[in-house]
C-alpha cells in the first residue's frame, strides 16, 4: 500500500513504472471521491422481478458476444432455455460510488476524452458506453466506423457508434479505449450516465479491451488488480491495489476460470449446499441469483417460504429472519438483515435471493446482496493467464 496517497475519504492512485528500456513520463495521480447516498427504500416485487429479466438479457447477450467473438459457443450456456430467452418480451487509485437509488448498482466518475460522466462498474460485462448527450466525440476520439446495440428484457435498449478516445479514472489515464456513444435509447437515464464493464475481453461487444486491462497494459497501474468495497456509506472502487484499511485482513482467493469470459469461480456453498462450478462474481446485479429448485430448497431448510412467481423463486420471510452463511474461498460470509432484506410482498420479506433461468447452465451469480457484505479484490495476475478473486470480511 502506499499511505502517502491516502485520504479520509479516498485513495490515491499511484503510479506504476513499466519495465522498459526507455522510462514512462511521470504521471500525476488523484483522488476521486463521490458523496455517497445510501439507498433509502428496498426495491418493489415488480422492480425486482423487473431486475431478473434484466440479467437474463444481460447474460444472454454476453454468451452471444462470446460465440462472435471466438466462434465457439460458450460453456455456460444452457441450451435449453435459449429458445424462450429469444422470445421473452421485455498505479493504484479509488473512485468512490454512489448507490443508485433502489437498485443497487454503483457508479462513480468516468472521464472520456473531455467529457466526465458517472458511470456503474460492472464486472458482469465488458463494454463502456454511455448515454446520449454524456459523451461528445472531440480532437481525441477517433470513430471506428462500427456499431452496437445493447438491448435488455423489458424492450429497452440502446444503439450508437463506437470510438476510441483517452480515458480517465480515478485519475489514472488510458488511450485507445473504446467507447460506446449511444445516440438513441430508452434505457432510464435517471439512475447513472452508462454502463463500465469489467469482465474479460473474450465477451466484449466491442471487441476491445475493457478499461482496466487497458490500464494495465499501458502501465499505469501499480499492480494488475482492483478491488470493490461496495458498503452502505463509503463505497470504493480501488484500482491497482487492495485497501486493506477497508477490510479485516487477510484476503482469501480463489482462481478464477476466466475461459467463459467472466469472473467465475468454483467451491462456493449457501447454507452448505454447494453452488458448483459456474459461479460469477458481479458488481453490476443487485441480487443473488441460482437455480430455482435448489433455491427454493436452500429457502425452506433455512425457516423461509419459497414464493413462485412464474419461472422465478422469491424467498418470503414473516417471522424470524432466515440466516444464509455463504463460504466462498474458505471464507464464511453470514448476509447481514441489511443487505440481505430486497422488498417485500403482503406479510412476507423477500430475501435477495432468488431462483431464475437466466440461460446459465447451473449457474449462480454472486450480486451486490452478497458483496455488501465484504471487500472484493480481483487480480489480473500474469496479463490475466492466471487470474483470482478474493474476499474478506467488511471492517
Amino acid at each position: 500500500m502506499r499511505s502517502t496517497f491516502l485520504s479520509t475519504l479516498a485513495v490515491a492512485l499511484a503510479a506504476a513504472t513499466a519495465v522498459s528500456s526507455t522510462p514512462l513520463p511521470e504521471r500525476e495521480v488523484s483522488t476521486s471521491t463521490l458523496n455517497i447516498a445510501k439507498r433509502a427504500t428496498p426495491l418493489t416485487r415488480d422492480g425486482l422481478l423487473s431486475e431478473v429479466t434484466r440479467l437474463r438479457y444481460k447474460y444472454v447477450r454476453n454468451l452471444v458476444n462470446y460465440q462472435h467473438n471466438t466462434g465457439e459457443t460458450n460453456p455456460l450456456l444452457n441450451a435449453t432455455s435459449t429458445s424462450r430467452l429469444a422470445h421473452t418480451k421485455r498505479a493504484t487509485g479509488t473512485v468512490s460510488l454512489q448507490d443508485v437509488s433502489n437498485q443497487l448498482l454503483w457508479k462513480g466518475p468516468f472521464t472520456a476524452g473531455s467529457n466526465t460522466a458517472q458511470l456503474d462498474f460492472d464486472t458482469g460485462s465488458s463494454d463502456t458506453f454511455f448515454q446520449p448527450g454524456k459523451y461528445n466525440p472531440g480532437s481525441t476520439a477517433k470513430d471506428t466506423g462500427r456499431n452496437f446495440t445493447v438491448r435488455y428484457g423489458d424492450g429497452t435498449q440502446a444503439t450508437g457508434e463506437i470510438y476510441t478516445d483517452n480515458i480517465s479514472v480515478g485519475g489514472l489515464t488510458a488511450t485507445g479505449q473504446a467507447i460506446g456513444q449511444a445516440r438513441q435509447s430508452t434505457l432510464d437515464a435517471s439512475s447513472s450516465d452508462g454502463i463500465s464493464g469489467m469482465a474479460f475481453p473474450s465477451i466484449a461487444q466491442f471487441k476491445a479491451d475493457p478499461f482496466y486491462v487497458s490500464l494495465i497494459k499501458q502501465g499505469k497501474l501499480d499492480k494488475p488488480q482492483f478491488g470493490f468495497g461496495l458498503y452502505p456509506q463509503g463505497a470504493r472502487l480501488d484500482l491497482g491495489f487492495f485497501n486493506s484499511g477497508s477490510y479485516k485482513a487477510p484476503l482469501k482467493f480463489t482462481n478464477v476460470n476466466k475461459a467463459q469470459g467472466f469472473w467465475q469461480i468454483s467451491g462456493a456453498k449457501l447454507n452448505g449446499a454447494s453452488l458448483g462450478d459456474n459461479v460469477i462474481v458481479d458488481t453490476g446485479t443487485t441480487i443473488v441469483l441460482g437455480p430455482p429448485l435448489q433455491v427454493a430448497g436452500i429457502c425452506l431448510a433455512a425457516g423461509g417460504v419459497p414464493l413462485y412467481q412464474g419461472g422465478e423463486v422469491l424467498c418470503g420471510y414473516a417471522i424470524g429472519t432466515p440466516k444464509f452463511t455463504f463460504n466462498v474461498a474458505g471464507l464464511d460470509v453470514t448476509l447481514s438483515e441489511q443487505s440481505q432484506l430486497l422488498t417485500t410482498q403482503g406479510f412476507f420479506k423477500i430475501a435477495g435471493i432468488v431462483g431464475a433461468d437466466i440461460g446459465l447452465q447451473n449457474g449462480w451469480i454472486l450480486g451486490d446482496t452478497f458483496l455488501q457484505n465484504v471487500y472484493a479484490g480481483f487480480d489480473y495476475s500474469a496479463g490475466g493467464a492466471n487470474p483470482r478473486v478474493g474476499f474478506a470480511l467488511k471492517k
